[in-house]
């Protein structure tokens, strides 16, 4: 097993990396592998920091990580996800996309070389206007091999429903493998007790498990490829002859895929599922023929005036999505005069023209009134994990996963025609993408 920990008090991780000897580093969530000593440990350790100052951890998540050697099927989940196609795709092979893995034309090429069955390639295609040079297909499984069984500690009382990835609908129903702390049998006898004191470390709702899938033995196919009904979406599965030939391709790497649990038959109260799998269930995609990948990448060609045109001609047409009203520019300037950071004049124009709320790419813009407020809880965000701390950023907007958008300033205010914009994950704590500009930026969305 495997426990993530996020603490909101910034002196409480930093403590915590201390007394446990790991290396500081600027991302907010610690990992730690659990062994019986560890846990011991760390359940001594937070209860005495609870008792001392009222510090807690707000937020864990307890994975499951069985071992491979023995592994008969495993679960294709590539770690890397999908804008790396679009981008750089030197090294990339495996990506993960909407509802399926992506490979790229050199892994389908070993699944035929080989003969790999159950599965077929569909090409992706949507024509990239920046740097795409191969082909990519998304892998979609042809056997399903039945619904899964309950993890043994999730209580089937507890399940939300759908929108949580756990359907209670006799006809959707599949082994539920991620619930919370607040979803387990009452007393668990079959959790041990270090785990089930482990619980009781964080508020109901707040340590979340994820486990590996479980199947029975008696629904393996005889297919390399297999689709499992999972939450949230589906598992793309496939068997060890098919994992020995991609990795001995070195198309694979340990991060790409993780064990799936073959059980010969379910435990005393762990539900498990034989009835067959409504086709409703299984995600569809369309069988289309490859596109030819662009022979060159296309060259980025805007300057600032061209932006600025572009920007002007895009919303001046057409009403920006999700936009709720326009910007009034004595409360823009209200705004930035409390922030205390220069506005490139580049994205005062998107800003003005777009509205609040407007979207550009991922980028949904705010609304001054409460865009000071945004931007100081996004620069204690960046405080508190303790990186970039000799730079000056602006939070310019957000994206509906919760990642967010900002502009990286020069340490001197002076008047700006342009800066470079930056996506940051939060999920990872960590920016993950960024464009030399604001106009590079835009070209890629509006060109």
């Amino acid at each position: 097993m495997r426990l993530q920990l996020y603490a909101k008090e910034a002196e409480l991780w930093a403590q915590f990396r201390r007394d446990f000897e790991m290396p500081a580093t600027d991302h907010p969530w610690i990992d730690v592998d659990l062994d019986p000593i560890t846990i011991d440990r760390l359940i001594a350790w937070v209860s005495q920091a609870r008792n001392r100052s009222g510090g807690r951890f707000a937020r864990g998540y307890l994975s499951e990580l069985p071992g491979i050697t023995g592994a008969s099927w495993f679960v294709l989940k590539p770690q890397c996800p999908d804008w790396p196609i679009n981008r750089d795709e030197d090294g990339v092979e495996i990506v993960w996309s909407y509802r399926y893995p992506r490979v790229s034309d050199r892994i389908v090429e070993v699944a035929r070389q080989h003969a790999l069955n159950g599965v077929r390639f569909v090409p992706d295609s949507q024509k990239h206007r920046f740097r795409r040079r191969r082909q990519w297909f998304d892998v979609v499984p042809t056997t399903v091999m039945g619904r899964g069984v309950d993890h043994l500690w999730v209580d089937p009382q507890t399940l939300k429903g759908n929108d949580h990835g756990q359907p209670v609908d006799p006809k959707e129903r599949h082994g539920i493998t991620h619930f919370k702390n607040n979803q387990l049998y009452p007393d668990t006898p079959t959790m041990p007790g270090a785990f089930r004191n482990l619980t009781r470390l964080f508020p109901p709702g707040e340590l979340t498990f994820n486990t590996a899938p479980r199947v029975l033995k008696r629904h393996l196919p005889a297919t390399d490829f297999a689709l499992l009904p999972s939450d949230p979406g589906t598992c793309v599965c496939f068997n060890a002859r098919a994992r020995s030939a991609l990795t001995a391709n070195a198309l694979l790497g340990p991060a790409d895929y993780f064990p799936l649990i073959v059980l010969d038959e379910p435990e005393p109260n762990q539900l498990a599922f034989d009835d067959p799998v409504d086709e409703a269930m299984i995600p569809s995609l369309p069988n289309s023929e490859p596109s030819a990948p662009d022979s060159e990448p296309l060259d980025y060609q805007w300057t600032f005036l061209d932006a600025v045109e572009a920007v002007r001609r895009q919303f001046t047409s057409t009403p920006a999505i999700g936009c709720h009203g326009p910007i009034d520019p004595r409360q823009l300037a209200d705004a930035v005069q409390k922030i205390g950071l220069p506005l490139p004049e580049l994205w005062r124009v998107v800003m003005l023209a777009v509205g609040e709320w407007g979207c550009i790419g991922a980028c949904s813009t705010i609304a001054p009134k409460r865009w000071p407020e945004d931007h100081a809880r996004f620069c204690e965000m960046l405080d508190n994990r303790g990186g970039d701390r000799d730079k000056r950023f602006l939070f310019v907007g957000g994206v509906g996963n919760g990642d967010q958008f900002a502009l990286e300033l020069p340490a001197v205010n002076s008047p700006l025609l342009d800066a470079p914009m930056l996506l940051y994950d939060h999920e990872l704590s960590a920016f993950t993408m960024r464009w030399p500009s604001i106009t590079r930026y835009l070209e890629e969305h509006l060109r």
